[in-house]
């Protein structure tokens, strides 16, 4: 990864937010959980 995309990354501060359903909110963890990156990348 190059120095921009890592500056880019660290300067990213808006947030998305959105509502999830106890069904959808697991699925969500388990793709998390498969992909090996935390829920904040």
């Amino acid at each position: 990864m190059s120095n921009e995309k890592r500056k880019a990354n660290r300067t990213r501060n808006n947030t998305v937010t959105f509502r999830l359903n106890d069904k959808e909110y697991a699925d969500l963890q388990a793709k998390v959980n498969e992909s090996g990156l935390t829920q904040q990348s």
